[in-house]
């Protein structure tokens, strides 16, 4: 999705444009940022690891309905973001 801005994979496929250029813009300002410190910092994104069954996995906000999942490490003060999907939000987030 990030490369073509669209998918063949039936779960993604019916995701709105708006959301598919809200992802892309995400996933430049994730690459552009330099080390896990300056991502954690970065408000805009609202970083936070999660628990429960997605145990090991941190969330990244695309708007306030979409969040992008993804496993991230660092190495060398180099920062990599592996296993990125995107969902939406359960309707128990929404106030």
């Amino acid at each position: 999705m990030y490369n073509v801005g669209m998918t063949t994979n039936a779960e993604y496929s019916k995701i709105d444009h708006r959301i598919v250029k809200a992802f892309i813009h995400t996933i430049n300002i994730i690459k552009a940022i330099p080390n896990l410190y300056v991502l954690k910092a970065y408000n805009g994104l609202r970083y936070e690891k999660l628990s429960k069954e997605l145990s090991g996995f941190e969330s990244l906000r695309v708007n306030d309905q979409w969040r992008i999942i993804c496993k991230t490490s660092e190495v060398d003060n180099t920062l990599t973001i592996t296993d990125i999907s995107i969902h939406k939000l359960s309707k128990h987030y929404e106030k």
